[in-house]
């Protein structure tokens, strides 16, 4: 369980990201030999100012390093600097240090952390290393472009042990390997480009960091999403990521809403944290307008008078953070007069993807360097994917303080759940939400701000369907700084029709009367069962006994059910029904227990087949039963007559299933009553004219009972990107899913999303209804049978239109009587007498030798007594239950015989 909203999957394919252009007309990136010639290599000199170590028993060392010009003029700020590091944990050096290279720099990096140093942070005019590459956004690992980008590199500072090599000797690193992570967080801290004083704007910096520090400023706990055109698809992912650690994220990304003027607009409407998404260069933002048509631009040079009201940026924009550029936008965010603190950022063409890993270590508060340096750990030298991740990554840099905390304030540090009965609970008592249960949450806060705070108020809510706050207000009289503090009474119900593994989250409000609001989250995984239809068989009980369903016949239905989900089921009352109304109604009419991944033989069912519907000889029907209140269904088909030709039925959506293979990926099948072989309607992929990207929809057909050399067919046209996108047929006829081939092959290949495999498909166009036929001839017995789309994340098409789907299988078999499963082959008899007050005597019967196992359970699923656990003999059994302490209640029987159980109930009374 987590604290804060997590994002649940990873749902956006980061591979495929439109890349952050170069967007100034007029001006081309400063190269190594420019800057050279403007900083040019002077004799290397450094002093050691100042060692402390630490206030507290394990403090977290720290580097410095001043330019020895600048330091005179910002000693004084530097010593506040040095004296909140020391308040909030850190051990310290102070370097001032004069010309040299970025490996004379690096070389007291090293002698630092060799000591135990976690970051550093440069200020003021220092060497910078510069690495060189040919970029491969393509991800197709062949250059884009025959010639090679340079820019700024801090990894170079951050990784002290790999290996960096100039192998052609022109100053700029182009091979990096061996122990490549990131050791240490850097920060840079760079003013002299900006148009103004170095001096008034490196001590007005460490003036607001200071502020921010001691809680004297602040701004609402909230961040803002600002995501253009380009990457509107994916910006709800991007938000959730952010959700992470700002719980109440605003997201901006329509279209004609994202404008230059707009995100000038928001500058003064307070947030902590923005995540910006646009093309830019060093100084200017390029925001698209009126559908794409036009482009509006936001200037360095309007950021100084507009004073933007954020503290911390993530720019997601083209070399906006190439700190050597003059007025380059980074650093004039971080050098406002009022707010601005930090900003990550590229210094070439790329910025930050996976958003996730960097936002999730901050809601844990870890300091921003911290953060960035997991990031960098995991995504900067992508797996098989190199030269992709060093484009996209290597020139990431961290411009600000790296040692700050945005985490502050009045946090949710952790939470119980209790479900044990007491109080107003109900449950099981294991401290896991389960579907049903109503729990109480006992919160404990922590005042991890610099203030004291009085009179605090709690309000706690969620908009989830299927979660109920009962009672969600709380209140603390007062909570000083570095404190926390337990709180209880808060009451949640979740409903008894609530999915198996559904995610939850609450959020959770904590306001201060006539001061700040912080905004929490609490996330929760429910569990439930999750009873499943494996397979199914009939026999006739009354009829000519030639083993094909005639009208007039009565059978029985014998079902094989599978609880895959996550809690037991107590309660379930099997049954059958044709959507049709071609049989009689059957149920059980008796409660099932089901163990978790459990198999449980319900036996025949005696049904009577009344007539053959609209003369096909394929019968819908449903499997259905009551589960918790509510009708859980799936569908099967059952063959009648002796030409066993399954039609599939169109009236309604129902029998089939469609769900995303992964919730967080697009599924967008629908009825299409414009476009079919067969009418009224045939199933197209697509709700609109296109369908969307990030797809992985499956079609579902309902279950079949195949006979041998069966064949699946159906008509088809498709408009689907080619050499991307496509649509697979998969059947299953266990617990995997496996592919199917086409008889003539598919005609195209596609590429994996992150869900949807890639490789073989139908793609490109197919404007004419063509069939398609696939060998069934190597499966037998009930197997699914799914249709599948997948697309990437950019160019979408028309889609995937399927028509006369049948799985023809010639004619039945004829099974001899012995041959099917039948009431006499493995059952299990009540028990005698019901109810009893001591002891009782159980039968049952298998069909063959083998092993048995024979268990008792109370109703809260905890066994009571295995009876028996051996070999016996085939045939009818009997076994006695004493019952000894056992108190007054309902019990459960189970037999558990060749991967197959029954179960019954049984009343002790006492």
């Amino acid at each position: 369980m987590n604290f804060r909203h997590s994002v649940f999957a990873a749902p956006y394919n980061y591979y495929d990201t439109e890349v952050t252009r170069w967007s100034d007309p007029y001006h081309t990136p400063t190269t190594y030999e420019e800057y050279l010639a403007q900083y040019p290599v002077q004799p290397f000199h450094y002093t050691e100012i100042d060692r402390f170590y630490g206030w507290t028993d394990d403090p977290l060392p720290f580097v410095v390093m001043v330019n020895e010009t600048l330091y005179p003029q910002i000693e004084s700020s530097i010593n506040i600097y040095f004296a909140d590091l020391a308040s909030d944990g850190f051990a310290y050096v102070l370097y001032t240090t004069q010309g040299g290279t970025s490996e004379d720099i690096k070389d007291l990096l090293i002698a630092e952390w060799e000591l135990g140093a976690v970051g550093a942070l440069l200020v003021g005019d220092l060497p910078v290393p510069w690495f060189e590459l040919y970029e491969d956004f393509d991800n197709n690992g062949i250059p884009d472009y025959p010639w090679m980008v340079n820019f700024p590199c801090d990894l170079f500072y951050m990784d002290l042990d790999g290996d960096w090599y100039d192998t052609d000797n022109d100053g700029k690193y182009d091979v990096h390997e061996g122990a490549w992570h990131p050791d240490i967080w850097i920060g840079i801290l760079r003013a002299s480009p900006l148009s103004g004083s170095e001096f008034a704007f490196t001590n007005n910096y460490f003036a607001k960091n200071h502020s921010f520090r001691i809680g004297e400023l602040t701004l609402p706990d909230m961040a803002l999403a600002y995501i253009d055109d380009d990457w509107s698809g994916g910006a709800p992912d991007w938000a959730a990521a952010i959700e992470q650690a700002w719980a109440n994220t605003v997201l901006v990304s329509e279209i004609n809403t994202t404008t230059a003027d707009d995100y000038i607009d928001r500058w003064d409407d307070d947030y902590q944290h923005v995540l910006l998404a646009s093309h830019s260069a060093p100084t200017l933002h390029t925001l698209k307008e009126n559908n794409g048509a036009s482009w509006g631009d936001v200037y360095s040079y309007q950021i100084p008078p507009g004073d933007p009201h954020f503290f911390f940026y993530n720019l997601f924009a083209c070399s906006n953070c190439r700190y050597i550029e003059n007025n380059n936008c980074g650093s004039t965010y971080i050098f406002t007069d009022t707010y601005g603190i930090n900003a990550i950022g590229s210094t070439k063409t790329g910025s930050m993807l996976f958003f996730e890993d960097y936002y999730a270590p901050l809601s844990d508060g870890v300091t921003l360097g911290e953060a960035f340096r997991v990031w960098m750990s995991l995504h900067a030298n992508e797996a098989n994917m190199q030269m992709w991740a060093r484009s996209w990554f290597y020139g990431m840099t961290n411009l600000g303080d790296p040692t700050i905390s945005p985490r502050n304030g009045i946090r949710l540090s952790s939470f119980e759940i209790m479900d044990d009965g007491s109080g107003f609970t109900s449950g099981d008592g294991d401290g896991i939400p389960d579907n049903g249960e109503t729990v109480e949450l006992s919160l404990t806060l922590t005042n991890s701000s610099p203030s004291d705070y009085q009179d605090l108020y709690l309000l706690m809510s969620t908009d989830d369907e299927y979660t109920d706050i009962i009672s969600g207000y709380g209140y603390i009289s007062s909570l000083a700084s570095g404190d926390s503090v337990e709180i209880d009474g808060f009451t949640v119900h979740f409903d008894e029709n609530t999915p198996d593994q559904h995610h939850t989250v609450l959020s959770l409000d904590i306001i201060v009367t006539g001061g700040p609001i912080w905004y929490e989250g609490l996330e929760m995984t429910i569990r439930a069962p999750k009873i499943e239809l494996v397979s199914y068989d009939w026999r006739e009980i009354t009829g000519n006994g030639d083993g094909i369903l005639d009208e007039g016949e009565t059978i029985g239905l014998t079902f094989v059910l599978k609880n895959s989900g996550g809690q037991e089921c107590w309660k379930y009352d099997p049954g059958a029904m044709s959507e049709q109304n071609c049989i009689t109604e059957i149920s059980a009419q008796a409660d099932y227990y089901f163990p978790i991944d459990s198999l449980v033989t319900v036996e025949e069912l005696a049904t009577q087949f009344l007539f053959f519907p609209d003369g096909h000889a394929g019968i819908a029907m449903f499997y259905f039963t009551e589960l918790l209140d509510d009708i859980v269904s799936e569908p099967f088909f059952l063959p009648g007559g002796e030409s066993v030709n399954v039609y599939f039925n169109y009236q309604g959506i129902n029998s089939w299933r469609t769900y995303p293979i992964d919730e967080s990926y697009n599924c967008e099948w629908k009825l299409d009553s414009l476009q079919f072989v067969s009418s009224p309607v045939s199933f197209h992929y697509g709700f609109s004219e296109e369908y969307p990207p990030l797809s992985d929809g499956a079609l579902e057909l309902p279950l079949l009972n195949l006979l041998p050399n069966s064949e699946l067919t159906f008509n088809h046209i498709y408009d689907i990107e080619e050499g991307y996108d496509g649509g697979i047929v998969e059947i299953r006829n266990g617990d995997e899913w496996s592919l199917i081939t086409p008889d003539n092959g598919y005609p195209g290949t596609s590429v994996s999303n992150g869900s949807f495999p890639g490789g073989p498909c139908y793609n490109d166009s197919l404007n004419d209804w063509t069939d398609a036929r696939f060998d069934l001839s190597g499966y037998e017995g009930c197997v699914k049978i799914r249709f599948r789309f997948g697309s990437d994340g950019g160019v979408e098409g028309g889609g995937w239109n399927i028509d006369d789907f049948a799985v023809n299988s010639g004619s039945q078999k004829i099974e001899p009587e012995s041959a099917k499963l039948t009431t006499g082959d493995f059952k299990l008899t009540g028990n005698y007498p019901n109810p009893f007050n001591s002891a009782t005597a159980i039968s049952f019967t298998i069909p063959r030798g083998g092993n048995v196992k024979f268990t008792i359970f109370n109703t809260l699923g905890q066994t009571v007594v295995i009876l028996a656990e051996e070999n016996l003999s085939p045939g009818e059994h009997k076994i006695h239950w004493q019952s000894g302490n056992s108190p007054t209640g309902i019990y459960f029987y189970q037999l558990e015989f060749a991967g197959q159980t029954l179960v019954n109930k049984c009343l002790l009374l006492k």
